[in-house]
């Protein structure tokens, strides 16, 4: 189980090395009502 925690890709990819390998992952700025941004990364990994 992960923490919950902002992972850079390079986290999120060593937190899992052990049992996934990353297909893919994109980030996304999300700009807010208050016209703020939002960084948001997704991943997609697969189990070996």
């Amino acid at each position: 189980m992960l923490d919950v925690h902002q992972y850079t890709e390079e986290e999120l990819q060593q937190q899992l090395q052990n049992g996934f390998e990353k297909i893919k992952c994109v980030t996304e700025n999300h700009t807010t009502p208050f016209n703020t941004i939002q960084n948001f990364l997704f991943c997609s990994f697969k189990r070996k």
